[in-house]
């Protein structure tokens, strides 16, 4: 009886089969090294004699690995079939064998890690037999090396124009087009989808943070649907006079921002040659007078962005991204209002950019987690962990107001990314910033400050670097 009970335990003819093509299977990626095979993979009858196995499984193992690596088989003989590189339906890269055993990873940087590891964590719950690993970044130019080892298969990249011009347009992405045709665009705001240069999606947002009107009771009660841009300086003065012991009425926090309110886009400029030069003249003297009349500081005045200003109560405005202080507007300190705009134009946000990168080998799963990304589930997983708006279209974040969401929903409808965001790289950003500095502080021609501007970027397109 015992014996009879021993004979059912025991594995299958069938099974051995397979445990044995797998064992050999693994054996090969292990023990042949791959990047210095010169044509041939070793043969059928040269795996019989390494592994003293049957010819049916040496042949299964070796059609795996021609099944795994897309490569054509080629006959010599009933007992000698060898993988012929040269060949191959496909050009052959040695990265697919480097990185095939490794699991599919996402890169972001460390601050924002905080936010991001707890859906790594629920993706890799819900997929225990395919996790994701994730990595953290400390430097920008660790993404550049890593990109150029073909080691990266997710990226989340911070969309800030001192850091963008790392994407040369989302070029290093794959192309999304399949992804955004599968969804209901009418679920979405328009501003989650990142497009490359010549239209192709590349990247998407996977939430939204506009930039809104911080204002204390300094600055009254302002209107809650946005200061016109010529109502402002005019709003600044009387901000002043009535508190002469503020130290600036407002704080901007960058040029780049300023002009993009009125209009003003150097990415536009720069490809039409500043035919608009009367435009930037007009705008260079405004803020000219602004800084004269004290009513705002200069950039390079600013420390950590002006914010210690606002937060000290020596300015009564500030321009900010909601994300920075929105304990201010829990706690009533401030109230908010949307930013001052020139007729016609819209307004901007901005988010980190999620996309799969050009060396991906798990193309895959990464597209799976994308998708796993845009589920409203995850998406207030994701907000619980950040202070931001939902990529999908009246999904507002559990942690913030109703009163607060009601405002801004509007305005991130009509949303848009600036065109300067894929031209600013750091080298355009700071010859921007540092050029109105000396505009407004020491004077200046406008004509030779934009022409050295457009001379900056002349030379990043010969370095390819844009």
């Amino acid at each position: 009886m015992k014996k009879s009970t021993d004979r059912k335990d025991r594995p299958t003819k069938r099974t051995r089969q397979i445990q044995r093509q797998e064992e050999i299977y693994r054996c090969l990626l292990a023990q042949y090294n791959l990047p210095q095979l010169t044509e041939k993979f070793p043969s059928v009858r040269e795996i019989r004699t390494s592994f003293r196995c049957g010819q049916a499984a040496a042949t299964q193992a070796l059609n795996r690995l021609a099944e795994h690596y897309h490569f054509k088989r080629t006959p010599r003989g009933k007992s000698r079939l060898s993988l012929d590189f040269s060949n191959a339906d496909r050009k052959f890269s040695w990265n697919d064998f480097l990185y095939q055993k490794r699991e599919c990873s996402i890169y972001f940087l460390q601050d924002v890690a905080f936010c991001w590891q707890p859906i790594v964590e629920a993706y890799n719950r819900e997929h225990p037999n395919r996790p994701i690993r994730s990595q953290l970044v400390c430097h920008v130019e660790e993404f550049r090396q890593l990109m150029a080892e073909s080691a990266i298969d997710l990226l989340l990249l911070p969309n800030h124009p001192a850091l963008v011009g790392m994407r040369k347009g989302l070029q290093f992405f794959k192309e999304l087009t399949p992804l955004a045709k599968s969804l209901k665009r009418q679920n979405y705001y328009e501003s989650m989808f990142l497009y490359d240069g010549s239209g192709h999606l590349r990247g998407i947002a996977p939430a939204l943070v506009p930039k809104l009107m911080f204002y204390n009771h300094c600055a009254g009660r302002l209107p809650e649907n946005g200061l016109k841009m010529k109502e402002l300086p005019t709003v600044l003065k009387n901000i002043k006079q009535q508190h002469p012991e503020l130290l600036y009425a407002a704080v901007v926090d960058s040029y780049l921002d300023f002009f993009a309110n009125c209009g003003l886009d150097p990415a536009v400029s720069l490809t039409n040659g500043f035919s608009d030069i009367a435009s930037w003249k007009k705008q260079v003297e405004i803020s000219r007078r602004l800084y004269q009349e004290k009513l705002v500081p200069s950039v390079c005045d600013l420390v950590n962005y002006g914010y210690h200003f606002f937060a000290d109560g020596q300015a009564a405005m500030m321009e900010l991204y909601y994300s920075k202080i929105p304990r201010f507007v829990e706690n009533g300190y401030i109230d908010f209002s949307l930013p001052p705009r020139a007729p016609g134009v819209a307004y901007h946000v901005i988010s980190e950019v999620l996309g799969i990168c050009q060396g991906s080998i798990q193309y895959e799963q990464a597209w799976d987690f994308i998708e796993y990304v845009l589920q409203p589930r995850i998406q207030q997983l994701l907000l619980s962990r950040m202070n931001a708006f939902s990529i999908l279209r009246g999904l507002r974040p559990l942690h913030m107001a109703e009163s607060v969401y009601d405002r801004v929903e509007p305005m991130l409808r009509q949303a848009v990314r600036r065109n300067s965001d894929n031209i600013m790289t750091p080298q355009l950003f700071r010859c921007f910033e540092s050029g109105m500095d000396s505009l407004i502080k020491y004077g200046g021609s406008t004509e030779h400050f934009l022409k050295d501007f457009q001379m900056q970027y002349k030379l990043l397109q010969e370095r390819s670097v844009i």
